[in-house]
């Protein structure tokens, strides 16, 4: 089983000018278990409902963002930072 940190994967995905959502998120989804559904089950949440997450269609609450940092084993402001949109602020 592969395991990378979020620092890592922003290591991978330096190329593009935003980061992908939907890449990070599912990296860390991917890293610690067999498929989205498999990660759902385990954390009470329908598949739907990881599918709009990782495809940028729904906000987490704050609640939602605690529950991916302890089930993915990663830290809180990890987790905070792939949901935050990262722009320079000379754009």
């Amino acid at each position: 089983m592969l395991l990378l940190t979020c620092h890592q994967m922003d290591d991978l995905y330096q190329g593009g000018k935003e980061l992908n959502l939907n890449l990070k998120l599912r990296g860390l989804i991917y890293s610690q278990y067999r498929n989205e559904s498999d990660f759902a089950r385990s954390v009470g949440w329908s598949r739907q409902k990881i599918n709009k997450l990782t495809n940028g269609i729904q906000q987490p609450t704050i609640d939602d963002l605690v529950v991916l940092s302890n089930s993915l084993n990663t830290s809180l402001d990890d987790i905070v930072n792939i949901f935050l949109k990262q722009k320079s602020p000379n754009d």
